[in-house]
């Protein structure tokens, strides 16, 4: 008769006697535990040793290192590497959030050296330094035929001495990137030299992210004939700093800052998507600036950099937030002309108050081919009027383009009832309307979820010339649909529990 069995944790049949059988994980291959140790941090990794003797070397083979500290113990952290088996390490990603020990610093600079050029030498492809405190970062950093992936962020230090008439290392300092794709750098007034420097040595260069700290009436330049991506996010709210763009392979820009000054010293005839920001920092330049600061002024500002935004008339995504006038943006100082985007195909920005839809319908005759319109109302309109006026000569996209708009922030008031049932009349080829109300209306509970369902059945009665045009209205309190809408009912969704006895609401 045969012996009562099981199956074992190794997948295969056994006594239940035997007692002593290896996990499946120690039975995997050591490069299999190796990838999976790569995915932990450095200090995680070592835990491991101490599960067993199959473990207690693993992690000696890691190719992936990831280091997070308080303290700057870089001779802990060297001693460590040398124990490293691999004679690759593929990403050496190190983050320090520090308190304040200079003395701690300074007794550890050398051996911070000292694991820098032990990494370079092991054919990093992936470098990665952050620091809250400061950080000298040594000059072999910029140093190295194997990074692709170069990010410096956070309070480091550059004791680079370089010819700043013509961009180039000094003292015996070689630069030398060549298969270098990304960079990441944090760049204030003193390491303008060094990023115009560091460009030319990086000749494969496709992703550029900068974090400015721009000081008034600086001059950036921006030299990178293959990159393809630029991020820059402009940390300080001091206007009179001009930033000058020489990327012609450029596809795809973001651009985060309040009131710098920006051109294209070449036109990126292959740009594709833009994302432009001038109301970060939670929109503080009226409390910053007063309007004007020194003659800066939003006009000024605007009328200047619409030069920059005919630069980006390729595109075919354009993500902008802006002050109140959007037209502004896309005239000229000069003639008054608007820039013509061909293929312009979704649009996306935020308007102050309804006022403003009257200038941005005007400014959709600068989008001829437009198909997808996102819309958010600020939550500062109900400060001033919310009238507006209907334009006198209809855009073309509105007409016979546009399929799809999205309005956020909708506050569920009659002049954005007569915004809506205008723009229903006018769309005649709109599939799809969506429509979120505001979270910062001030009624709460019952009295917000019957002001969100009379909106709603307002929104559905609206005319409309394209029949089978969609409407979804999605509330704090209530979801629904216009093709739900039948016979003078509405059939919602509540999302609070105000119903005991049913989860739908309908009215005659």
């Amino acid at each position: 008769m045969a012996g009562n069995t099981q199956i074992n944790c190794n997948g295969g049949q056994g006594n239940s006697s035997d007692e002593t059988k290896e996990d499946r994980l120690s039975s995997l291959p050591d490069d299999i535990l190796i990838r999976i140790l790569s995915h932990l941090s450095i200090y995680t990794a070592l835990k491991t040793s101490r599960l067993s003797r199959r473990w207690r070397n693993l992690w000696k083979g890691l190719t992936n290192f990831t280091f997070s500290t308080r303290s700057m113990n870089f001779e802990a952290l060297e001693n460590i590497l040398y124990q490293l088996t691999s004679p690759n390490i593929r990403v050496f990603d190190i983050s320090f959030r520090l308190h304040d020990d200079s003395e701690q610093f300074q007794s550890n600079f050398k051996a911070a050296e000292s694991c820098f050029l032990h990494i370079l030498r092991r054919n990093v492809e992936v470098l990665k330094v952050r620091s809250d405190s400061y950080l000298a970062v040594p000059n072999c950093v910029f140093n190295c035929h194997t990074l692709v992936v170069l990010e410096l962020d956070g309070e480091l230090d550059f004791e680079l001495k370089l010819d700043e008439e013509n961009d180039l290392p000094l003292d015996g300092t070689t630069f030398n990137l060549p298969n270098l794709k990304k960079l990441r750098l944090r760049v204030d007034s003193c390491d303008y030299c060094l990023l115009r420097t560091l460009l030319k040595f990086c000749p494969l260069l496709e992703d550029l992210c900068l974090i400015l700290d721009l000081s008034g009436g600086d001059l950036l330049e921006i030299v990178a004939p293959n990159v393809k991506y630029l991020n820059i996010d402009n940390l300080v709210v001091t206007p009179y700093s001009d930033v000058v763009i020489n990327a012609p392979k450029l596809a795809k820009i973001k651009i985060c800052d309040m009131c710098s000054y920006y051109s294209f010293e070449t036109i990126p005839t292959s740009l594709v998507e833009a994302s432009v920001n001038f109301r970060s920092y939670d929109d503080t330049v009226w409390q910053v600036f007063d309007g004007q600061y020194h003659g800066w002024t939003v006009e000024g500002h605007a009328l200047a950099m619409s030069k920059f935004f005919r630069g980006m008339s390729s595109v075919s995504s354009f993500k902008l937030k802006c002050f109140e006038n959007i037209h502004m943006f896309l005239g000229s100082s000069n003639d008054g002309d608007m820039p013509v985007f061909h293929d312009l195909t979704f649009f996306k920005a935020k308007l102050d108050c309804l006022v403003g839809w009257e200038d941005l319908l005007c400014s959709l005759h600068c989008f001829p081919n437009l198909m997808h319109l996102e819309l958010k109302i600020s939550d500062t309109f109900f400060w001033g009027p919310s009238r507006w006026f209907a334009p006198i000569v209809l855009p073309d996209c509105l007409l016979s383009k546009l399929r799809k708009i999205t309005l956020k922030e909708i506050w569920g008031i009659r002049d954005e009832l007569k915004l809506i049932e205008f723009i229903l009349n006018h769309a005649n080829v709109l599939e799809e309307l969506l429509i979120y109300v505001s979270t910062f209306i001030k009624e709460h509970g019952v009295n917000r979820l019957w002001k969100e369902y009379k909106f709603c059945e307002a929104l559905f009665n609206l005319s409309r010339s394209f029949l089978t045009c969609k409407i979804v209205f999605s509330g704090v309190h209530i979801n629904a649909a216009s093709d739900a809408f039948e016979k003078g009912l509405i059939g919602c969704q509540i999302l609070t529990d105000y119903m005991t006895d049913t989860d739908s609401v309908t009215s005659d």
